[in-house]
């Protein structure tokens, strides 16, 4: 009865249709500027990832390139070849020592024409790789002549890995393999919480289905690894109650070579992998009081 009063007098009748026009105005108006922030925040969330991947594949190349060069330069010393040329451990250590000191690499390995290492350093089991010395396919190739890159699994990580023949050139011009010069960087939680410093993006490194090193924490990698079976931009990915977005990048060497290098001959890292993240529910944030304020403003109208 109360209703069709309302609606009996003109005036109420243009009265609701007014309030309810200004309601649905409202509205509509609430639901295109949450569309428009929204998609706004996930393009910048986009370009994050794809700024944050250039960088880290920047930096990458730019570490490889210096450890080739370096690599190169020492492969070439007359001192490191006497050393070498007899195949003995400590006659080789004190050189290889020095120039270790230098460069500080991850890895400063020397082998002798055999491929059997000679000088390991920094020393330590927890700085060992998770596949035989023997079936590295950096060692094998550089023992054969051939300059390569290659990803090595070991623990806390993968190691990008340059290896170089050690050789001199006799009167046949025929090069003698002396041994090997392999150097190399460490992709674990200490690069990945360079990186996020640098792209504010959390990241992961994992290789055959298994995460090496992340800036999550471990109880994360179990649903992250997943990721690792494909490239690309995963839109949702739920770890430990937040939204991220994330993309999945291939690793490969930067070292050129002229035939492909078989995943057998170094299985522990096959399929290297990086993968970087941003949080959709840390960047969505500021939309929820946007929210509650748009949902007081239509209670008013």
């Amino acid at each position: 009865m109360d209703l069709l009063r309302l609606f009996s007098s003109l005036t109420n009748r243009i009265f609701v249709a007014s309030a309810l026009l200004a309601v649905v105005s409202l509205a509509l108006g609430i639901y295109n500027v949450n569309l428009a922030v929204t998609k706004q925040a996930e393009d910048e969330l986009m370009r994050g990832l794809t700024e944050a991947r250039m960088l880290i594949e920047e930096n990458r190349l730019f570490e490889v390139v210096n450890f080739t060069r370096d690599a190169r330069l020492i492969a070439d010393l007359p001192r490191l070849k006497a050393a070498i040329g007899e195949g003995d451990s400590a006659t080789a250590r004190g050189v290889v020592e020095e120039y270790q000191k230098e460069l500080a690499a991850d890895l400063f390995m020397v082998t002798d024409r055999q491929g059997k290492v000679l000088v390991w350093l920094p020393e330590g089991p927890d700085r060992r790789v998770t596949a035989p010395i023997e079936r590295l396919s950096g060692v094998i190739r550089a023992v054969g002549g051939k300059e390569t890159s290659s990803f090595v699994a070991h623990t806390g990580g993968i190691l990008q890995m340059v290896s170089v023949p050690i050789w001199i050139m006799p009167a046949a011009d025929a090069p003698e393999i002396l041994g090997t010069l392999n150097i190399g960087y460490s992709l674990n939680w200490h690069a990945a919480d360079k990186f996020r410093s640098l792209t504010n993006s959390d990241v992961a490194f994992g290789a055959s289905g298994q995460i090496l090193a992340s800036t999550l924490p471990p109880d994360a990698w179990s649903s992250l690894a997943p990721l690792l079976t494909h490239d690309g931009v995963s839109k949702q990915v739920l770890l430990n109650g937040g939204d991220y977005i994330a993309t999945t990048v291939q690793l490969s060497p930067t070292v050129e070579t002229d035939t492909p290098q078989p995943a057998s001959l170094n299985p522990s890292a096959a399929g290297a992998k990086a993968i970087i993240l941003r949080s959709r529910s840390e960047r969505l944030a500021f939309l929820r009081p946007l929210h509650t304020s748009m949902v007081v403003l239509a209670g008013l109208a």
